[in-house]
């Protein structure tokens, strides 16, 4: 199927209108707070990055800006961006998409974790065997994870799963209380590890990395606040 020549300027209509309905109510909440910015991130970024660039950006503007931040995996960030109900998204996945723009503002590693207790050295094909606690499907962290496995020649069937978890807060606490192993973002796990509640174990060849992403829309313009917090997080914390 394709457009008449018509339904394109049907087309450009009805996004013209849009914008101007998204200009409205971003006028009006700015009368009333100066402004709502909704953000969706997925847990990573969400608990560890956002609180410090939000308060950076919040000591700079120092006027009524209200945020509304949701957290969700990678995938349910990239698709609430899609479909319009989120101003902009910090991911740990690129979900590429014409509509959207990714930028990259920060690197993270991803760490095996065990409990404070745990003794004895691990080779990759020891991951076979060991007892794993994974992220859920469409996780950012659990993707850098299965890319390294696969690189190895280990397919996620072939691994020894006693648990899915959608928190990190939530696989911590399990691998804490020797349920398992887990591979998750080091920046998660860099208090529990000083504090000798975890510790990472080395793996000779193991080295993941993953970058987040600031996420817009290519379709939807954003209201004033919004651009000045895009603006903001370009500025201080885009990488190359």
């Amino acid at each position: 199927f394709s457009l008449t020549g018509e339904g394109r300027i049907f087309v450009k209509f009805c996004n013209k209108l849009l914008k101007d309905v998204d200009g409205l109510k971003s006028d009006i909440q700015a009368g009333t707070f100066g402004g709502v910015v909704s953000i969706i991130s997925s847990s990573i970024p969400g608990a560890y990055i956002l609180p410090e660039m939000l308060s950076s950006f919040k000591e700079k503007e120092k006027g009524g800006i209200y945020f509304k931040l949701d957290i969700g995996n990678s995938r349910e960030a990239v698709e609430k961006i899609k479909q319009g109900e989120a101003d902009l998204a910090i991911t740990g996945r690129e979900i590429r998409h014409p509509s959207l723009t990714y930028t990259k503002i920060f690197e993270d590693e991803v760490v095996l974790v065990a409990a404070k207790d745990y003794s004895g050295s691990i080779k990759v094909s020891d991951l076979k065997s060991i007892p794993l606690i994974l992220r859920e499907s469409g996780s950012g962290t659990k993707n850098a994870a299965e890319a390294f496995l696969h690189e190895n020649d280990i397919l996620p069937s072939e691994l020894n799963v006693v648990m899915e978890c959608s928190s990190p807060e939530g696989i911590k606490e399990a691998v804490i209380n020797g349920l398992g192993l887990a591979f998750i973002s080091k920046l998660a796990v860099e208090s529990d590890v000083k504090a000798g509640k975890l510790k990472i174990i080395g793996i000779k060849g193991l080295d993941i990395r993953r970058d987040f992403f600031l996420v817009t829309s290519n379709v939807k313009t954003l209201h004033e606040p919004a651009g000045r917090l895009v603006s903001f997080i370009l500025d201080n914390y885009k990488k190359g």
